[in-house]
């Protein structure tokens, strides 16, 4: 590699530290947050920014892309929503700059993410998941029937996904509608006469 070229990568690096996208800020950023790299990044990009707006993002994440391989600027919104989720688990909130187009965190959860990326202060433990919510109340005078018989099949019965042809002009049922034997066996056949002639 000449000279040049090194200078420019060098450049390269020096640029993406100064943008937040640095390889060093990703991968601390990894450590602290549950998040790919490409949100880590965007972290790292509203921490060096009062406001990170959507086109400025979008342009440091995907502006060295040909323009056939750029993805729709919607994807900034969609991981923004993940980038929220996985920044709420250790205790910050992006606030969201209506009029500017772009999402800001405080100076207070700046400093707190900074302080978590360089160790001096540990993450939060993760926030528990909400309890299950209770099921509806019955309406009145409704009967509850048994967990053991939910979904249930009457006795007898095989329960099968295979589709069954009207019987007599019958609407289509499914195979485990059909409680006795006559009425199997004559499928049966009807489906053999089809295969055979097939």
């Amino acid at each position: 590699m000449s000279s040049t070229e090194q200078q420019l990568q060098d450049r390269v690096q020096e640029l993406e530290a100064l943008l937040g996208v640095g390889n060093d800020d990703v991968s601390r950023l990894l450590t602290v947050l549950d998040a790919t790299p490409q949100q880590c990044e965007m972290v790292g990009f509203m921490l060096k920014r009062a406001v990170a707006g959507r086109e400025a993002m979008f342009t440091v994440l995907f502006g060295a892309r040909p323009e056939c391989d750029k993805p729709e600027m919607k994807l900034i919104d969609v991981q923004m929503v993940k980038v929220r989720a996985a920044l709420e688990k250790v205790g910050i909130t992006v606030h969201t700059e209506w009029g500017a187009g772009g999402w800001s965190l405080t100076r207070a959860d700046k400093a707190r993410l900074r302080a978590m990326m360089e160790g001096r202060e540990p993450p939060p433990a993760a926030v528990p998941l909400a309890a299950p919510r209770p099921s509806p109340m019955p309406a009145p005078g409704a009967v509850e029937v048994p967990a053991a018989r939910r979904g249930a099949m009457p006795t007898g019965v095989r329960r099968s996904v295979a589709f069954c042809p009207p019987v007599s002009g019958n609407e289509p049922r499914q195979a485990w509608e059909f409680a006795n034997e006559e009425e199997r066996e004559a499928i049966r056949e009807r489906r053999m006469a089809f295969l055979e002639g097939a």
